[in-house]
């Protein structure tokens, strides 16, 4: 579950608590149990100004997240710079493409390689593309290379 708010204000911070506390309400109505060690806060802002609130989910304070945190698949910063994301699925196709060749060095055909890379690794490539797509030349090359 997420839940997102712009946050301008004490405010707020206050309106994004309650729905916290509906959320958890429902939750304890329905049965269903809230792992608070996998719950975070983290606020996404190029501002230095800042409203931190201890946001509480059951009467425990949730842990908030500073810098960066890994969400189904892809690094979200707190600057919303998507440098890192890009940093580690080049990382992560790198590795993908380096176990290809390993493992693949009797196969001659160069259409069968071409087949593995593109079962194996472009996924990893292509994945949230078009949410994260590279804006900057940097992490276009990044990309590229690989």
């Amino acid at each position: 579950m997420k839940i997102y708010l712009e946050i301008k204000s004490a405010d707020d911070c206050l309106c994004l608590q309650n729905n916290l506390e509906c959320f958890s309400m429902c939750c304890r109505t329905l049965g269903l149990k809230l792992n608070l060690a996998k719950c975070r806060v983290m606020t996404f802002s190029r501002s230095h100004n800042l409203i931190l609130w201890n946001y509480k989910l059951s009467d425990t304070i949730i842990e908030r997240v500073f810098d960066s945190i890994l969400d189904l698949g892809f690094k979200l910063s707190s600057n919303l710079n998507p440098s890192e994301h890009i940093s580690m699925i080049c990382c992560k196709s790198l590795k993908t493409l380096g176990f290809i060749l390993r493992f693949s060095k009797d196969l001659k055909l160069s259409r069968s390689l071409k087949s593995l890379y593109c079962a194996l690794v472009r996924p990893i490539l292509e994945y949230g593309l078009v949410i994260w797509n590279p804006y900057t030349a940097t992490g276009s090359n990044q990309l590229q290379r690989v």
